[in-house]
């Protein structure tokens, strides 16, 4: 889930900067246009892994919570640092491409 999400923010990243949005703009745009589906969809699989807290056996608890954790994990990575990830490595990119 962690991954597709990242896809999903570099897929609406790249055609705006491919428009000639400036990158910070063009990464704003691109959290604010995916963000909310990433946030649904995380809480939802994320709730529904918290069901398995009524199971009998404690280590299936323990595997829905290990899993709703890495989901909050991904989520707070691909809204706050993939986008500050992505910035440095177009700026790096882009002295790459000017440099003789």
């Amino acid at each position: 889930v962690g991954f597709t999400n990242a896809i999903h923010v570099v897929n609406m990243y790249r055609p705006k900067r491919g428009d000639g949005i400036a990158p910070p703009e063009a990464l704003t745009r691109a959290v604010n246009t995916v963000g909310p589906a990433l946030r649904a969809s995380s809480a939802i699989l994320g709730l529904g892994y918290l069901t398995t807290q009524i199971s009998s056996m404690p280590s299936i608890g323990l595997l829905g919570q290990l899993i709703f954790a890495t989901l909050v994990a991904a989520l707070i990575a691909n809204l706050l640092f993939l986008p500050s990830f992505i910035a440095l490595l177009d700026r790096g990119f882009r002295r790459l491409r000017r440099s003789p």
